[in-house]
């Protein structure tokens, strides 16, 4: 059970198994294979976006919520020509390499996430 308090330590986990995905995308040798495991990182890596916008919400103070979504969204934004673009660059050189690449940035994002992100601390009502 994820409780206000636990949601930011359940990214770094999330990203863990998200680049363990990629990484055996990197190694997989049949359609199979690479469907199902596709289907696992599709599992885990844009369920965090709701994840990541309800932290914003509750960690965020109320004069500076529009600047977290804000920065969160440019994030996003910018994910879009990125991701293309990195798609574009990694099949000219190798899809291996390219998804090897993916799981160690989802790996450095998960420990990140997991060892600084914090949440505030709900206080009973007195």
């Amino acid at each position: 059970v994820f409780t206000p308090a636990r949601v930011a330590r359940a990214f770094g986990p999330a990203c863990v198994i998200g680049a363990a995905g990629f990484l055996l995308l990197s190694l997989t040798d049949s359609v199979a294979l690479y469907v199902l495991v596709f289907l696992m990182v599709a599992l885990v890596g844009p369920p965090l976006v709701p994840a990541i916008n309800t932290h914003i919400a509750s960690s965020v103070p109320r004069s500076r919520r529009g600047t977290g979504f804000g920065i969160a969204a440019t994030a996003q934004a910018l994910s879009f020509g990125v991701g293309p673009g990195g798609a574009a660059l990694f099949a000219a050189i190798s899809l291996h390499l390219g998804f090897t690449v993916i799981a160690g940035l989802f790996l450095a994002l998960g420990i990140v996430m997991f060892s600084a992100l914090r949440e505030q601390q709900l206080t009973a009502a007195r």
